[in-house]
C-alpha cells in the first residue's frame, strides 16, 4: 500500500488550472495532476488510487527553535497562496517554482501578558505557546522570539530604577520557573532561570 496525501488530517483543498491543491495538518502543501486524478483507477481490492504529488512545500521549521507547520487556511490567487498556520505563522506560496517566504510569525493560542519597554519603541508578549516575543510597534514588526517548553503566563519588562539601561525583561512560566531575559543586540538572550530550591520547598510543606 501508498502513503496517505498527509500525516494528519487534509485541512484545505483547492481546485484550478488542472490541478489539486492540498494542505495539511503536517504542515506539507501538496500539488497533484486532476488529470492523474480522473485516469486513475481502482478495483474492489485496491479501493484506494496511489499517484505521486507533482510538488510539496514543507513549511515546517522556518521559524528558529520550531519544526512543525499546522496549515488551517489557505487562499490561492494567480500562482501563489496565502497559508495560515495555527502554530503561529503566515506564509506566502509560489506554487509554480515550489517555494515559500514567512509573511509574519505570531503566537499561537492565547497571548498571556504584555509590557512595553522603557527606553525603545518596542514591547514584549509572552503566550500560552512558551514564546516569549519583542515586537518594535513603529515599524509594526516582530524583532525577536524565545521559545521554552512551558506555557508563560506573565511578563514584565524591568523599571529604569532596576535596570538604568531597559534591557531587563522577566516572564513567568505555568512550570513555576522565572526566567530573566537580556536584550542584546543580536536579540534576547537568557540570563537566568530561577527556581525555588528544594530544601526550601521541604520546610514550607513540612507541618
Amino acid at each position: 500500500g501508498g502513503k496517505k496525501c498527509h500525516a494528519g488530517a487534509v485541512e484545505m483543498v483547492l481546485i484550478e488550472d488542472g490541478r489539486i491543491i492540498t494542505g495539511g495538518a503536517d504542515g506539507f502543501v501538496r500539488t497533484w495532476a486532476l488529470s492523474a486524478v480522473e485516469a486513475a483507477e481502482t478495483t474492489d481490492e485496491m479501493p484506494k488510487a496511489q499517484i505521486s504529488a507533482v510538488k510539496e512545500i514543507d513549511l515546517g521549521g522556518q521559524e528558529a527553535g520550531r519544526t512543525a507547520a499546522n496549515i488551517t487556511t489557505m487562499i490561492q490567487s494567480a500562482g501563489t497562496c496565502i497559508v495560515t498556520d495555527s502554530a503561529g505563522a503566515l506564509y506566502k506560496v509560489n506554487l509554480e517554482e515550489g517555494t515559500s517566504s514567512t509573511l509574519f510569525n505570531f503566537h499561537s493560542g492565547m497571548i498571556t501578558g504584555l509590557d512595553i519597554s522603557p527606553v525603545a519603541h518596542a514591547c514584549v508578549t509572552c503566550g500560552a505557546d512558551g514564546t516569549v516575543r519583542t515586537w518594535d510597534y513603529v515599524a509594526k514588526k516582530p524583532s525577536t522570539v524565545n521559545r521554552y517548553n512551558a506555557r508563560a503566563t506573565c511578563v514584565r519588562w524591568a523599571h529604569r530604577a532596576v535596570d538604568a539601561e531597559g534591557r531587563t525583561v522577566v516572564c513567568g512560566f505555568a512550570d513555576g520557573v522565572l526566567r530573566v531575559l537580556m536584550r542584546c543586540k543580536d536579540g534576547v538572550r537568557l540570563h537566568k532561570a530561577i527556581k525555588r530550591s528544594e530544601e526550601h520547598t521541604s520546610e514550607l510543606q513540612s507541618p
